[in-house]
């Protein structure tokens, strides 16, 4: 996030204020600074906006105050993953986009809760045990994608349920026992080149009957899938590693953090900082009102320069402003003219190179 400077004039601005912001920080614009955005401390009188107009120039923004809040600091917009889609994707997104959180949505866009490592560790923990048996919340399409399955049938491939895995290891007596244990319309059963297996868990009507190591079946079996309406998928893996993949084909929904604190645009830093140093790798989601599809990332403060120009009396506006700034890291104020005195701070002087100006001692009025 690179750092903003703000070009402004006093506190009740009258037309020199305003358009000497707006000149030199298009100026500075032109000078390569991009960054650099003229900014105004009060309501505008009719000259002013007659001017704006005239010339087809937009208003600077209007800034009520200079204590830093979240909509200060916001990244652009993150990726976002939509409930409903399956673990993998998820974790495909967060290392393309270098992150360490995710944002999860519902269809309509709206915040539901947050996908971060240490919720994807604890989904693991809580789910991945030997001592009981689990069960994932998974669509068929998600699962044919997670494991480079070739489909043979697929049937109600978006539908989401949750279904037991079942390897098909032991013998044949055994095995039966095991998945009539399980719930048959829900399982899915990982199998080899078992043919007699195959068979039993199409007549059967499993869920879906998983291929490992590249198996398929006779034309028979698949005509028997179809009509039991059986999905049968062709993984590429062996059955261990095609167990392991089918973790990830769950749906992200069921790993979301909702305990993940959130803050609105306009909270200052100092509302939310204890918040934010407990959040899960430093992260937070400051919410828009009126536009519950955009979500950002809150980074920690980087830097905020304000440049105050023209020369009219300025009362406290700056001196309020040294005092916000004073209790936040990596801030900067700089100044020009007289009437603005802000203690300690570093100061620039447009056209003048930056650094405390010879002899400079402030004052409370006067013109550069």
């Amino acid at each position: 996030m690179r750092k903003k400077i703000y070009v402004i004039g006093h506190r009740n601005p009258d037309t020199d204020s305003v358009v000497s912001a707006a000149a030199y920080a298009r100026l500075k614009q032109l000078q390569g600074q991009e960054h650099c955005a003229a900014a105004r401390a009060g309501k505008i009188n009719r000259q002013t906006e007659y001017i704006f107009e005239r010339f087809g120039m937009p208003l600077p923004q209007f800034l009520p105050d200079l204590i830093p809040k979240a909509e200060h600091y916001v990244s652009d917009a993150p990726l976002t993953v939509n409930e409903d889609d399956s673990l993998w994707n998820a974790l495909e997104l967060l290392q393309k986009d270098d992150s360490k959180v995710l944002p999860i949505v519902d269809k309509n866009g709206m915040y539901k809760s947050m996908f971060h490592y240490r919720s994807f560790a604890q989904y693991i923990i809580t789910n991945i045990s030997p001592r009981k048996k689990s069960a994932f919340s998974l669509s068929l399409d998600h699962l044919a994608v997670t494991i480079h399955a070739q489909p043979i049938t697929l049937f109600s491939g978006n539908e989401i349920r949750k279904s037991p895995i079942v390897v098909a290891a032991s013998n044949s007596a055994h095995f039966r026992k095991n998945i009539q244990a399980e719930g048959v319309e829900n399982a899915l059963v990982i199998v080899g080149d078992r043919a007699d297996i195959h068979k039993y868990c199409i007549e059967l009507g499993v869920r879906a009957l998983i291929l490992s190591n590249g198996n398929t079946l006779s034309k028979e079996l698949v005509d028997l899938a179809e009509k039991n309406k059986v999905t049968v998928l062709i993984s590429p893996f062996d059955t261990s590693s095609t167990a392991m993949l089918i973790i990830y084909s769950v749906t992200v929904g069921k790993l979301g953090d909702a305990s993940v604190p959130v803050c609105k645009m306009q909270d200052t830093v100092r509302s939310f900082r204890q918040a934010l140093s407990k959040a899960p790798s430093r992260h937070m989601l400051p919410l828009p009102q009126f536009r519950p599809v955009y979500y950002h990332q809150y980074q920690p403060p980087q830097e905020i320069r304000v440049l105050a120009v023209a020369g009219s009396p300025c009362g406290d506006y700056p001196r309020a402003a040294a005092h916000a700034f004073q209790r936040q890291r990596n801030q900067e104020i700089a100044h020009s003219g007289r009437g603005f005195k802000l203690g300690p701070f570093p100061q620039e002087y447009p056209g003048r190179g930056s650094g405390k100006r010879s002899g400079y001692r402030g004052g409370s009025h006067g013109h550069p």
